[in-house]
């Protein structure tokens, strides 16, 4: 049997949670807007390329990491995920 008290905390929390899923669907749709506006800075460009890792380096980009513009496997020697590592000393 629920009492006055129940109805009201039960209604407060029904509120509560539609104010949280309000609130992340806020921001889900301004991150969304962000994307949208700047994709470039969100997507990596496929088109860089370096040939060797002297390249990588001239163009201060190394050490590249899987999944950052202009990393391959072939520059990545020993398959840890990052290429063009620091020179060994």
């Amino acid at each position: 049997m629920n009492t006055i008290t129940d109805l009201a905390t039960s209604r407060r929390t029904r509120t509560s949670s539609r104010a949280r899923a309000a609130s992340l669907l806020a921001a889900v749709c301004a991150a969304a807007a962000l994307i949208t506006a700047f994709p470039a800075a969100v997507q990596a460009s496929p088109d860089v390329y370096y040939p060797d890792c002297d390249a990588a380096r001239a163009a201060g980009a190394a050490p590249l990491y899987r999944g950052d513009p202009g990393y391959r496997p072939p520059l990545d020697r020993d398959d840890d995920g990052v290429a063009c590592e620091p020179y060994p000393r």
